[in-house]
């Protein structure tokens, strides 16, 4: 009805349905909004590096020349831009040539008068990803960072439940919005079932099918031997609901009589 009062598909701009944790018309704000200072800071700490890096980490500083003759404006210029060329990671600490006449004063280069910052840069790049990555609960380990005992299963394991956890309210939400929106599809052979759990993520190096599937394992295997529906249903459940992959559902499968 509604695509026949828009004058046909091509005028019809579709549904959007807006959910927000925050509560019914309110637009959510981002996780990350307490730590914008601190990813600002993050940005500036790779900009002082990319800075250093370009220009061969020499000292910031002014070259004085004492020769401001109008005649020598030219050679003022083409000196200029020999400085500039010489300047950059591809061309830092290569030779420059110049000449003096006789008389002539070399030019003279005094750096900035700076303290040293190696201490404080150092403590800042190690502080700030820390500060971005709490704003989200998220365990270190998760981020790739070395907690002291490398990245053992058992600990990637408890790092993974702790933080399907903390996702858990949101999975459960999404879940149910998407079983409303898909009980109204016109098609339910996709997935005849209506189920939609987002599953959480689970660390599979090395672990079994029963580990990766955890308290789902009971719901698998009476999928598996219910005779009530067809081997095209199942699959789609045990890809699209619990994640496995064609092999893995052909293998369970062929040794069950279907």
């Amino acid at each position: 009805k509604q695509v026949d009062e828009a004058g046909g598909w091509n005028g019809y701009k579709g549904q959007l349905l807006f959910w927000s944790n925050e509560g019914e018309g309110v637009y959510p704000t981002p996780l990350f909004e307490a730590v914008l200072t601190d990813m600002s800071s993050e940005e500036g700490l790779s900009n002082v590096t990319l800075r250093n890096v370009r220009n061969n980490f020499i000292p910031a500083g002014m070259l004085i020349d004492r020769d401001n003759q109008a005649e020598n404006e030219q050679e003022d210029q083409e000196t200029r831009k020999e400085l500039e060329e010489f300047q950059g990671d591809t061309n830092s600490g290569k030779l420059l040539y110049l000449t003096l006449r006789n008389g002539e004063e070399a030019p003279e280069f005094k750096p900035f008068d700076t303290h040293t910052t190696d201490k404080d840069f150092t403590e800042a790049e190690a502080k700030t990803p820390q500060i971005i990555g709490r704003a989200f609960q998220q365990p270190p380990i998760l981020r790739a960072e070395d907690v002291g005992a490398n990245f053992g299963a058992d600990l990637m394991r408890n790092a993974y439940d702790f933080y399907n956890s903390i996702t858990e309210t949101e999975r459960d939400i999404l879940s149910s919005i998407f079983k409303r929106v898909f009980k109204l599809w016109h098609d339910h052979t996709v997935n005849p079932e209506q189920e939609y759990e987002i599953l959480p993520k689970v660390y599979r190096v090395n672990s079994t099918l029963a580990e990766r599937l955890g308290a789902n394992i009971d719901k698998v295997l009476e999928l598996i031997f219910d005779t009530t529906k067809s081997r095209q249903a199942k699959e789609v459940i045990l890809k699209k609901i619990y994640g496995l992959n064609d092999e893995e559902v052909t293998d369970l499968l062929e040794g069950v009589a279907l």
